[in-house]
């Protein structure tokens, strides 16, 4: 908890022009809340391919390894050419921060955990689900690490499911399936290893065989998905890399580990119902987007990721149903988290802006009324924090219920369901 209440203080105030962002609790009807998300996205797997090169990959001329991402995936989801490792170039770096959304400095060798929280914790501290509704499945035994972190506020009891052991990818695809169809989880991750295993053993055509290798398994994923009456339609699949390999006019490609365009820059598709088919990002984007996005296709708060969301390959359909049935995409507000949730006595609000502007923050009751004004001030692009202590304007406790934090800039709306315990 001290980290926790450190991190509340760190809110910063700016100034410059023009967002007005008010943040209220309303009251849940009889009938139930109207609902909060637009998203169709329901389950989200992330599959990671170990240590390519786009060289071999999305940017070799005739993307004769990858024939799949490239021409089935590709074209039915979104693409960002501009995707990078902008942290450690390490396997266990990599995972650890795509799950975090910071990045991860911990050992590669697996005796170090990630020191913020994963998805995995965040998904299950926010919404009650079972350790059999999050996975991780990958070819390294030493990615157990990366089940769940050693922050304070969560750990191992939000930790996920694991089977992880070193082999080859068919076997880590063949394991994936079996826990895929027992369980049916709405988070997983897929770790295929052997490109990267192979590239160390300094065996060219091994390394060619398991990309193609590794394309063929995750393209069949996607067709398995589709089959599937419980994934179909409403699955999202992020296909990425952990990190690359050094260019043959440098170290070569057998190793990896610092920031040269070979080993920081990354392929990335995603395809599922909240993704355009055939889009392509223009946009410079890196790992910690992936945590921050997932979060926001699923509903839950990742208070400590430092991720944008992924929203210029959205659908323009895709984005928060409001209660008055506008449906907006409009992303003046990159993020908006609460934590703890529930909460007593104070919930941290964090607040992300794609461009400056002027934010006002107001609490109302259940019935509608105005119970206090947090603060208006103008703020400077980027993350901001804010508390409420569950008091109103003089001071007096509110009672326990259920409310949502809601945030507005003109056409742009973002709630937030949080509860108050007393």
């Amino acid at each position: 908890m001290p980290r926790l209440l450190k991190a509340i203080s760190r809110g910063r105030l700016g100034s410059s022009a023009t967002v007005a962002i008010v943040i209220f609790l309303f009251a849940v009807s009889p009938l139930g809340a109207p609902p909060l998300l637009a998203y169709q996205t329901k389950k989200v797997i992330i599959a990671i391919i170990d240590g390519p090169r786009l060289s071999e990959t999305f940017e070799e001329q005739d993307h004769v390894h990858i024939p799949g991402l490239w021409n089935v995936l590709r074209p039915q989801g979104g693409y960002l050419p501009n995707f990078e490792n902008q942290g450690s170039t390490y396997t266990l770096r990599g995972h650890a921060s795509i799950l975090s959304g910071t990045w991860q400095h911990i050992a590669n060798d697996g005796s170090e955990r990630p020191t913020e929280p994963t998805l995995f914790e965040y998904f299950r501290a926010g919404t009650g689900a079972p350790q059999s509704d999050a996975w991780l499945i990958s070819g390294k035994e030493k990615l157990e690490a990366c089940t769940y972190s050693i922050h304070e506020d969560y750990g191992m009891a939000y930790g996920a499911s694991s089977n992880n052991v070193d082999r080859p990818d068919i076997d880590t695809y063949t394991a994936f399936k079996l826990f895929l169809g027992l369980y049916n989880p709405t988070l997983s991750m897929m770790s295929l290893t052997q490109t990267d295993i192979v590239a160390h053993a300094l065996d060219w055509d091994g390394y060619l065989q398991s990309i193609s290798q590794a394309d063929s398994l995750i393209t069949d994923l996607w067709g398995l998905i589709q089959n599937n009456p419980a994934l179909a339609n409403q699955t999202t699949l992020f296909v990425t890399y952990d990190h690359g390999r050094h260019l043959d006019e440098t170290l070569g490609f057998q190793n990896h580990g610092d920031y040269c365009p070979g080993c920081a820059r990354l392929g990335f598709v995603a395809i599922g119902p909240d993704f355009q088919g055939g889009s392509v990002g223009t946009q410079l984007r890196n790992q910690r987007d992936i945590c921050t996005t997932v979060a926001e296709l699923l509903g839950f708060s990742v208070p400590y990721s430092e991720g944008n969301i992924l929203d210029e390959i959205f659908r323009a359909t895709s984005g928060i149903a409001m209660p008055d049935g506008i449906i907006t995409n409009a992303r003046i507000i990159s993020t908006l988290a609460a934590y703890p949730n529930p909460f007593n006595p104070a919930v941290r609000i964090t607040l992300t802006l794609e461009r400056e502007g002027r934010v006002q923050l107001d609490v109302q009751d259940v019935s509608g009324k105005h119970v206090r004004r947090l603060t208006v001030a103008d703020l400077p692009r980027g993350r901001h924090s804010f508390v409420w202590d569950g008091t109103d304007d003089s001071g007096q406790p509110m009672g326990s219920g259920v409310y949502y934090l809601f945030a507005e800039s003109g056409g742009d709306r973002r709630p937030e369901k949080v509860t108050l315990l007393r």
